[in-house]
């Protein structure tokens, strides 16, 4: 029952936690927007698992930092997050 819009943009995560992200866009995303997002640099078969988030803040007009709620998460991105997380401690 959600409308999925055709506008596509490119962005990057800057800091990853559980539950969200902080991300920076190719341009401003108002807060309350549903974004379908996929890891485009992790491999052809992860790359194809597309996640859910829910802009909750628009953080910088001039970089396009805003902090996503994930709101769906297959189990592989999951995973891929949770490695990376882990790395992130252990530096």
């Amino acid at each position: 029952g959600k409308h999925v819009g055709k506008e596509t943009g490119e962005g990057r995560i800057i800091r990853l936690s559980k539950r969200g992200c902080m991300i920076e866009l190719d341009r401003p995303v108002p807060p309350l927007t549903n974004l379908k997002m996929n890891l485009g640099d992790a491999g052809e078969e992860l790359g194809a698992k597309d996640f859910y988030g829910k802009v909750i803040e628009e953080l910088g007009k001039e970089r396009y930092a805003h902090i996503v709620g994930f709101t769906a998460v297959p189990p592989e991105v999951s995973s891929y997050f949770q490695s990376h997380r882990q790395h992130a401690l252990e530096m």
